[in-house]
């Protein structure tokens, strides 16, 4: 049995006024007389104008087995109204938006898992029965209402700040959590042409959210022939640029033929030989949606490493030829350009600006080696993955990788590599195991694949260059970006990912020494 919903009425009046005298309700929930006029305003059919928020919530009642045990409230929120900066930068901009907020007032129900069920359920049938259009949630519990925060992760809201609410609403003053939950594009032409090209069949359900990517945003759709998983491309991927629409067929050829020389994988659907699908300036890559989940880093054992590293083995074995791929390119930034941009960082206040300034010197020197290798790296090369870290392998129920998100895929030098692989799967971004490190490269080794000793100091230093292009990413998403979520993004990455350069740079002369020992 499903939980029922339906807009409050007379009949709920006296139970929502119980709920509202409750202790644990008034602790984060307005009781003013103001909220329980403007509720029987709302009941009898506003007839009247309401002084609070202009009349403009909707309240809902759930019930299950027609007893109604919570209360949900909606508004939808514009540019033109009162609200905080914070959610104003993230209203959608393909549908509409609406804040929400949500009590279970009978205490019989708490501990039940009701609690995300209910406001999961309520999202769904809102938007199939009340606004077809609603593709971004806002809700935004008090910091001090862990219980509420937990809850709405739970049920696919994902926290994107922390504020202070402003003075003319309810808590204001007081700081808040910023949590946000998107449906993909509610405009029903991406999904219809995302169906009809790719021969999906119909949608059952509006497609969902999926979270764990940083650059890209992930959507399941279930339809009547399947179920997808739905890659909508960053707004900073250049869509009008040839060269990066070739590149992302490429990446997807190489995964689809890869998969043919039995390397376990993920590639997406095609249509008359193109995977990439374009409407309206969006990008869409579409794949078949797999019973798998990529595992945290501190989930990551000895073994699957080592699986790992075979893996990658046998795909520099296979020494895979593509018509159409290029040599062997490097993402470069000269040290001028790298220092201007902390400079910049400072300037601004960003929270990473003093500690990279206070490393800039270091972080230039590293640079300057890794412009030096890249002659070294270029020597010899095959087509590789590019980005085999933790995120990018998904594990099975049976414990079978299959690898993920090709766009890196590219021609590469395999000692660089398989060093790169070996350093994030050993723990590199948070304590490096370096006994697990070695045992990554004598695997690869014993698996055939072949490390170059000479190349070994360059293939570190390309990894640390990488790291320093992602960096430069990063902090220019943190500079440049309005959206608050990309630019929350870019300064944890930024912050992640320094300490990880300068842990290589100091540990890098007693890896090197073992690996020529």
């Amino acid at each position: 049995m499903s939980i029922n919903f339906e807009k409050a009425n007379v009949n709920h009046v006296n139970i929502i006024f119980v709920w509202l005298a409750e202790p644990f309700v008034q602790e984060f929930w307005d009781n003013t007389q103001g909220h329980k006029d403007d509720i029987l305003n709302f009941v009898n059919g506003r007839k009247e104008p309401s002084n609070y928020c202009e009349g403009k919530y909707f309240y809902w009642i759930a019930s299950w087995n027609r007893h109604p045990f919570a209360m949900l409230m909606t508004i939808q929120e514009t540019a033109e109204d009162h609200i905080d900066d914070i959610k104003l930068s993230h209203l959608s901009k393909t549908g509409n938006t609406y804040g929400i907020d949500y009590m279970i007032g009978d205490k019989d129900y708490f501990g039940k898992g009701y609690g995300a069920k209910t406001l999961s359920e309520f999202l769904d049938f809102f938007r199939k029965e009340f606004d077809e259009s609603a593709d971004t949630f806002i809700i935004d519990p008090a910091s001090d209402n862990p219980r509420a925060k937990h809850v709405y992760i739970k049920a696919g809201f994902e926290h994107i700040a922390d504020f202070v609410m402003s003075a003319d609403c309810s808590g204001a003053g007081k700081p808040h959590h910023l949590l946000i939950k998107r449906f993909l594009s509610a405009n029903k032409d991406h999904i219809k042409a995302i169906c009809y090209h790719f021969n999906l069949g119909t949608p059952i359900q509006a497609p969902t959210r999926v979270h764990g990517g940083l650059l890209h945003l992930m959507w399941r759709l279930d339809t009547d022939k399947g179920s997808y998983a739905i890659k909508q491309l960053s707004k900073d991927i250049d869509l009008k640029n040839e060269q990066v629409i070739k590149n992302y067929e490429l990446s997807e050829q190489i995964a689809s033929s890869f998969m043919a020389q039995n390397i376990p994988g993920v590639c997406a659907l095609s249509q008359s030989d193109k995977h990439l699908l374009i409407t309206d300036g969006y990008g869409y890559l579409v794949y078949p949606w797999v019973n798998a989940k990529a595992l945290d880093k501190d989930e990551i054992n000895e073994g699957q490493a080592l699986i790992i590293a075979r893996i990658l083995a046998k795909m520099h074995l296979i020494n895979l030829c593509i018509e159409g791929i290029d040599e062997p390119e490097f993402d470069i930034h000269d040290n001028k350009h790298i220092a201007n941009l902390i400079k910049q960082s400072t300037q601004m206040r960003l929270p990473f600006g003093d500690i990279l300034n206070s490393h800039l010197s270091t972080l230039l020197e590293i640079n300057e080696s890794y412009l030096d290798s890249i002659e070294i790296l270029k020597k010899y090369t095959v087509i590789g993955h590019g980005d085999l870290d933790q995120k990018n392998v998904l594990w099975t129920d049976k414990k079978d990788p299959l690898l993920i998100d090709w766009e890196s895929a590219r021609k590469l030098n395999p000692t660089y590599e398989i060093v790169n692989a070996a350093l994030d799967w050993s723990g590199v971004t948070t304590n490096l195991k370096i006994n697990l490190f070695h045992k990554m490269l004598k695997s690869y080794s014993e698996s055939g694949g072949l490390i170059e000793k000479r190349t070994v100091e360059a293939a570190f230093y390309g990894v640390m260059g990488n790291w320093i292009n992602w960096m430069v990413y990063n902090i220019n998403r943190s500079i440049n970006q309005r959206e608050f979520e990309q630019k929350n993004i870019g300064i944890e990455q930024v912050m992640q990912v320094l300490p990880t350069i300068l842990r290589v740079k100091t540990l890098m002369p007693e890896l090197i020494s073992e690996i020529a020992s």
